[in-house]
């Protein structure tokens, strides 16, 4: 159309633009520019009925053209969603460099409740291999031997150590593991060898 100039003038400022960038395109419009002078020539009342007519010949060139343009258009799409991944993989892997170098979580520190009298509290420190528990009690009775085990989000519990109390009831401190992340941590729990609970809190 726009060698025999029936294009609408939108439609001629697309095209001409798009050529002034492809050169194979280009190459085509050339090819074709004698076209609207040939037709002008052509005598309608000498053709052959039985013949192939021209117009349909030159219909089939322009539907060549039309698949060109559709596979040009196609390899771009596809060219720019290579790219798109491309882009998306650095972005991930920025996010994930952010991650590995982002601080860890802050230390997250529990009250813990027992009998009257009894003061404690448990620092939940976040490591690369799970948590870090570190206990501070006093006022427990001595002698015992005591059992630590953690609920996490998914309702099951953990348990991270066990410890006895000091001979005499003063302070005590002491430093136990755990493998589960300390995000997923959601109640501390503390028990006796009989099982009974001696001293618990939740994780807010």
């Amino acid at each position: 159309m726009h060698a025999i100039g029936r294009l609408d003038a939108h439609e001629e400022d697309e095209l001409v633009a798009h050529l002034a960038a492809c050169s194979s395109c280009r190459a085509e419009a050339e090819a074709l520019a004698g076209m609207e002078s040939a037709l002008k020539l052509a005598d309608i009342d000498h053709l052959d009925s039985a013949a192939e007519p021209a117009i349909p010949m030159e219909s089939a060139r322009w539907e060549h053209l039309r698949l060109q343009r559709r596979r040009r258009v196609v390899r771009m799409t596809r060219t720019w969603a290579a790219a798109g991944i491309a882009a998306a993989a650095v972005v991930a892997i920025a996010l994930g460099a952010a991650v590995l170098h982002h601080p860890a979580s802050p230390n997250r520190t529990v009250a813990l409740t027992g009998t009257s009298g009894v003061h404690a509290s448990v620092v939940l420190t976040p490591k690369a291999w799970g948590t870090q528990a570190t206990f501070d009690e006093a006022g427990q009775r001595s002698g015992q031997v005591l059992t630590v085990s953690m609920e996490t989000t998914s309702g099951t519990w953990w348990v991270a150590g066990s410890y006895r109390t000091p001979d005499s009831n003063g302070r005590l401190q002491v430093t136990l593991s755990c493998a589960v992340p300390a995000t997923q941590i959601t109640r501390v729990w503390v028990s006796d060898a009989a099982g009974h609970s001696v001293l618990h809190g939740y994780v807010q």
